[in-house]
């Protein structure tokens, strides 16, 4: 026969590359067909199998009976090379970048150049079917994938043929019922008969086509629908909506609508995704509206629902269907304020596509237009600018201003008429509660215009465009004009109300000061000051104080004609408040600052407020107030005043130093200067150490702490890296000043009423939010992060956190991300300190155990030892996953923990006795084993290892009677280390659960302890023990033997696939996406170790470490841990509607088994030389 082999091997070619057209492929291909159909369906039939990945030949004698082609698929099935995981349909690279586009457009272009005679014979279709259909439910993924997109794509141009052909049938009809209307001589009888014909001739073309769609989707798609890889059943929901769509006459039926509702429940992003974008087609379409009716009524609390799907992208095309349903009057109001109130979100994304429901729900009402008809556009804009206050009012707390500006900037522009909003405030009556709505979201829309940062989490694109950078200079320009003039009005009005004079003035602080000059606006900028000057002597609030400061320092630092006229205004200012200051306490009368409450403390509490404030943006060392600070603190110390005016003492002495060091010149220190510091700053700092010992106010004791972290860091080591000259002013605190702060941050930061102050914010109260609890908490936040700061700067040795490290778990709710953050860092300053530290917190609790029994032994049964061993799970997940990279720490913990356990008590050694109770420590190792598998090979079994270090150091006694109930934990911790951890960058046991027919993201795996790498771990075996109930499960790479990727924690493998279903959602095998995000981070450990300067430090015994590699340069950051979290495989079940198909897919029984994998079976274990033979054997 002559196949035209040249055309045939170009078929599979030119689908792959795209070189030529796919049309004229197709209609190259027909032509064949139409010469030798039977060896034209076989080169058909040849491209798909060699798209599935299989170069297998095929005959063409196979096409001539049906148990031909059920043996020929058997056969490929078989016979198939499952070598590799890949396929063309998912393969990446340039060669396959287009395939799966390519191939869908290739079948759909052969059935439609097929419409014309090859479509309806006897050969084609029911033969190319029974090929597609036998290998879309092969248990091979390959043929399975590849085929199942045949089969849709063939239903999709038989959909296209069907409408159109539908679309003709209409026309005839209706020609034909207009030809029966004609009366008399107008009404041609052969006419008729014709339409009569030719309307019977597309009924049976139709039904032609129908018939096959029908079998397609009974065959292929009611099976692969729920399949286990998720991309066939995203596959599957995104044809069945096109489907919908484009010949709605048969498959938008409620039989149908159906499975597109159970998919709403998937436990993939992605499918879930699809059937809300099928139907996000259908409900644009109000023609439809009333066919999906009853699907709503069912599925609408669902599609509500998943507005805070987990999945951004679906979140975001489920507001869109809302919106739809919002167009159609299908959400009640309890369902329409859900959607709005999202506009307050963190994700930007989610938030924006709820603008666009909120402006539809907001300015589409026949109420609010029927408003506007008879007023001007002026009050027009005020209308509408109200209407987005009264939602800001109803919906949101007066802090998200931000996230409401954010969400409808770029939706509307009346967030840029400024003239609007600031005549509401100044000409309108409003309320206390409008007006600082209104200045709240006036505030946030000049900071949004002149390219303010974005509020938490609502993250903006890190390159800015030309054209938006263009624009944001636009709009800030604009709102510099439109405000500048009406701002002095507005602070005049309000300026008895300090929150709003503080949002007014922050406004101030993003104007385009060349604005004033280039618009001849002095004068406007003259009443600012002006202003500003007037709040600043009428006003003590420090919140206040410190804006009206920081405006007037924005005001002043610039090079424009305007700025001799800020100049003059700011150093009167502080001309006037150091004068004040000066001629208060110059004589001497330092008394008000011991009584607070009389007027004169109050008089001295303000002054020193302003002062404070000043001292804050501005440089004060030439007006000479040092001496009489330094004067102030020392009678406070002398006397015991601890005060809240001692706080802004110790603040403006503070700043004072902090000053004095940033006018030095980098490269050449000042003499004079760093003598004043060196004879001044440790008197400072001594009279803060006593303020912290000896103060009886929390708040100045915290102030203290804070300024004294402060001056510390300033001057630590971490000063000589960037200005090597300022070496003589390095300070180096006191062990005694050390354990004074770790002391109080202690006492301080983890006392017992912090959970109680946690709970009460997670309350979201707004009272309590502005209590003292708050504030308290947030204090404790900085204690802490001051205390970190010194650490890693080199001021205090690392050690000192291990007593911080211990309240890891005890306190994670309320201060979880620090701690974590702050472990972290410290892992990058130093592997091997590092260690030490972690093990010294580990040591602590251990001892804090032994003292609550009284024959010193600890007890396994109290829960102090279940909170040791968490706390020691905890600190291995932190130690992180590349182990060629954490030898040191993981050998570190070792060495120290074994030296730990294994000394003996002071009184054995002096009467020399060696007995189990003489190791009080012994159990210490029962902690040190958690970190066990994290051993290497070389560092466990090496010649200098951790099993050669303790089997050194075994205590005599332990030699001769090993299996003593009192050595258990000894005996236990060698076995551990004795037994060969796998290749490098490899250890421990990984037991997985093998699950038959399982469903959802988790696949048929599901890691049931700690793994301890990223590696793969191969499952040696037969294949059928791997089997489910209708077939084999296959891994990635399909061969007879299931290949099982180990991942570390909550990493998914859901590369293990089979044929096997997922039920439909009224079982509980698929549970319906959370709604709320859940928050994941990647357990990396990419810091290397530090130099080995610190190894030093570590006991002479433990130079076993000098054989491990030596670290590099550290790189990474920070290094969070991965939270464990699996979705539950419970769902909610719900009855089908009445009017659907009842049909229900057979859910497979589910059978669990659990497998050990060894991560290095092929390794020999030790023996233990020094036990005896008859113990040699037994399972120790």
């Amino acid at each position: 026969l002559n196949l035209q082999p040249q055309l045939i091997m170009l078929l599979f070619k030119g689908v792959k590359e795209g070189t030529s057209a796919l049309t004229t492929l197709a209609n190259d291909w027909l032509e064949l067909y139409m010469v030798n159909n039977t060896g034209g369906l076989t080169e058909l039939i040849k491209f798909i199998i060699e798209s599935c990945g299989c170069n297998a030949t095929l005959e063409t004698a196979v096409l001539t009976s049906d148990r031909g082609i059920v043996q020929a698929i058997k056969e490929l099935t078989q016979g198939f090379d499952e070598e590799s995981g890949d396929y063309p349909l998912i393969m990446s690279g340039p060669l396959y970048k287009r395939f799966r586009n390519n191939f869908s457009e290739f079948i759909e272009r052969v059935i439609s150049c097929c419409q014309q005679g090859p479509l309806y014979d006897e050969l084609f279709l029911p033969c190319f079917l029974e090929w597609l259909v036998g290998l879309a439910d092969s248990q091979v993924r390959a043929f399975r994938h590849t085929c199942t997109l045949g089969c849709l794509k063939v239903a999709t141009g038989l959909s296209n043929i069907a409408k159109k052909s539908r679309e003709s049938l209409d026309r005839t009809q209706r020609q034909l019922e207009a030809e029966k209307s004609k009366q008399g001589n107008r009404k041609s009888l052969d006419r008729q008969k014709t339409l009569e014909r030719s309307c019977k001739e597309q009924e049976q073309r139709l039904i032609d086509l129908e018939e096959p769609m029908s079998m397609l989707f009974s065959s292929v798609f009611v099976h692969r629908y729920k399949d286990i890889f998720p991309d066939i059943r995203a596959l599957c929901i995104a044809e069945l909506g096109m489907w919908m769509r484009e010949y709605s006459y048969l498959f938008l039926q409620d039989k149908y609508l159906k499975y597109i509702g159970w998919t709403l429940y998937d436990k993939v992003g992605e499918v879930r995704l699809r059937a809300v974008e099928g139907l996000h087609y259908l409900y644009e379409e109000t023609q439809l509206l009333p066919m999906l009716q009853l699907f709503t009524d069912r599925f609408k609390n669902r599609l509500v629902s998943m507005v805070m799907d987990k999945d951004d992208t679906v979140a975001v095309q489920a507001v869109k269907v809302c919106k739809l349903l919002l167009d159609s009057e299908l959400l009640n109001t309890v369902e329409t304020e859900y959607v709005c109130s999202l506009v307050f979100v963190e994700n930007r994304a989610v938030a924006q596509a709820a603008t666009e429901f909120l402006l539809t729900k907001l300015f589409s009402q026949d109420e609010f237009q029927n408003s506007l008809e008879d007023l001007d556009p002026t009050q027009v804009a005020q209308a509408r600018v109200r209407e987005l206050l009264m939602f800001y009012m109803a919906y949101g707390i007066l802090e998200h201003g931000a996230y409401y500006v954010d969400a409808l900037w770029g939706h509307t522009d009346l967030l840029k008429d400024w003239s609007v909003m600031t005549d509401l405030l100044l000409e309108l009556e409003l309320s206390q509660a409008e007006e600082s709505f209104l200045i709240e979201l006036l505030t946030c829309c000049a900071i949004r215009a002149a390219g303010g940062s974005p509020p938490p989490g609502r993250v903006h694109k890190k390159i800015i465009a030309t054209k938006e950078r263009k624009t944001i200079s636009t709009d800030r320009e604009s709102m510099t004009i439109q405000i500048s003039q009406t701002l002095p009005a507005l602070l005049h009005k309000f300026s008895t109300d300090k929150d709003k004079v503080i949002s007014l003035l922050s406004i101030a602080n993003h104007f385009e000061l060349r604005v004033y000059v280039e618009m001849r606006l002095e004068t406007y900028f003259t009443e600012l000051l002006d202003c500003v000057y007037g709040i600043i002597n009428k006003h003590s609030n420090p919140d206040l104080m410190n804006q009206a400061v920081s405006t007037l320092n924005y005001l002043t630092t610039n090079d424009l004609a305007v700025k001799k006229t800020g100049e003059v205004a700011r150093n009167k200012l502080i001309d006037e408040i150091v004068t004040r200051f000066k001629d208060f306490f110059s004589a001497g009368n330092y008394s008000p600052i011991e009584d607070p409450e009389s007027e004169s403390g109050q008089e001295s509490e303000v002054i020193l407020t302003r002062l404070k404030s000043v001292y804050l943006y501005f440089n004060l060392t030439r007006w000479g107030c040092f001496t009489l600070l330094l004067k102030l603190l020392s009678y406070c110390n002398q006397n015991g005043v601890c005060t809240q005016p001692v706080s802004s003492i110790m603040y403006c002495t503070s700043l004072h130093i902090n000053w004095i060091v940033a006018s030095f010149n980098k490269d050449h220190l000042d003499e004079a200067g760093a003598n004043l510091l060196n004879e001044k700053v440790p008197v400072v700092l001594k009279i803060l150490e006593d303020t912290l010992l000896y103060g009886d106010d929390d708040n100045v004791r915290s102030d203290s702490f804070l300024i004294l972290s402060d001056l510390i860091s300033l001057l630590s080591p971490n000063l000589i890296n960037h200005t090597p000259a300022f070496k003589p002013l390095v300070i180096s605190p006191s062990l005694e000043l050390q354990d004074h702060c770790t002391n109080f941050v202690l006492h301080y930061v983890f006392s017992g009423d912090t959970k109680d102050e946690v709970v009460s914010v997670d309350m979201e109260d707004a009272d309590v939010q502005s209590g003292e609890k708050l504030e308290r908490y947030q204090k404790k936040r900085e204690v802490f992060a001051a205390f970190t700061r010194l650490i890693l700067y080199g001021s205090f040795p690392m050690i000192l956190a291990s007593r911080i490290f211990v309240h890891y778990i005890r306190y994670y709710d309320a201060f979880g991300s620090m701690m974590k953050l702050s472990i972290s860092k410290c892992k990058e300053a130093s592997h091997v300190l590092w260690s030490k530290t972690i093990l010294q917190s580990l040591k602590q609790l251990f001892e804090e155990i032994k003292d609550m029994s009284s024959d010193g032994q600890v007890d396994k049964t109290l829960a102090e030892w279940s909170y040791l061993k968490e706390l020691a799970k905890r600190f291995n997940l932190l130690t992180g996953f590349e182990l060629t990279k954490i030898r040191k720490i993981i050998v570190s913990i070792h060495l120290g923990g074994i030296e730990y356990a294994l000394k003996r008590n002071n009184a054995s050694l002096s009467r020399g006795e060696d007995g189990p109770s003489n190791y009080s420590n012994i159990e210490f190792l029962d902690v040190v084993q958690e970190f066990s598998h994290k051993l290497i090979e070389e560092d466990r079994l090496g010649e200098r290892g951790v099993y050669s270090v303790i089997k050194s150091l075994l205590p005599p006694s332990f030699k001769s009677r090993p299996k003593l109930k009192n050595w258990r934990t000894l005996n236990n911790f060698v076995t551990t280390v004795s037994k060969p951890g796998g290749k490098k960058g490899q250890a421990g046991e990984l037991s997985v659960e093998i699950v038959s027919g399982g469903s959802g993201e988790e696949g048929l795996l599901s890691p049931v302890a700690f793994p301890s790498d990223r590696v793969r771990k191969t499952l040696q075996g037969s294949s059928r023990a791997a089997r489910g109930r209708r077939g084999r499960v296959r891994g990635r790479g399909r061969g007879s033997t299931p290949s099982v990727s180990a991942t570390p924690l909550s990493e998914t493998t859901d590369n293990i696939d089979s044929p096997l279903t997922f039920a439909d959602p009224s079982s509980s095998l698929i549970s319906p996406s959370p709604l709320l995000s859940e928050e994941t981070a990647s357990p990396s450990a990419n810091s290397p170790a530090a130099p080995d300067s610190e190894s030093d430090e570590i006991t002479n015994w433990m130079d076993a470490m000098d054989s491990l590699e030596s670290p590099g340069v550290m790189t990474s950051t920070v290094e969070l841990q991965r939270k464990i979290s699996r979705p539950s495989r419970k769902r909610p079940s719900y009855d089908t509607p009445e009017t659907m198909d009842s049909e229900t897919p057979v859910v497979p029984t589910r059978r669990s088994k659990r497998i050990n994998l060894s991560a290095s079976s092929s390794i020999k274990e030790p023996s233990i030389e020094f036990l005896n033979e008859a113990d040699s054997n037994s399972d120790l």
